[in-house]
């Protein structure tokens, strides 16, 4: 099946409303430098993101959960900047 204008639109603003939200979160764990926190809202904000195809997105997610498990939170920072 395809959508059309009405429901793309409609699938935009919830990605768009949840993911903000997600990203919040996220944001205060990288501040708080709490890992486990971060592991979780990354897994959060990847699903969203897997099921609208953004591969790039999921892989940033990815790459800030292993960085966050392994403390480098320089590059933790500088990878949710680009997300």
């Amino acid at each position: 099946d395809t959508y059309g204008p009405v429901e793309a639109k409609q699938i935009i603003s919830l990605f768009a409303g949840t993911t903000r939200t997600i990203m919040g979160c996220l944001r205060m764990a990288v501040e708080d430098r709490d890992a486990r926190s971060v592991n979780h809202f990354a897994y959060s904000f990847k699903g969203p993101c897997a099921s609208l195809g953004l591969k790039q997105m999921c892989n940033m997610a990815a790459e800030i959960t292993a960085d966050a498990e392994s403390g480098n939170w320089e590059r933790v920072s500088k990878v949710l900047e680009h997300m």
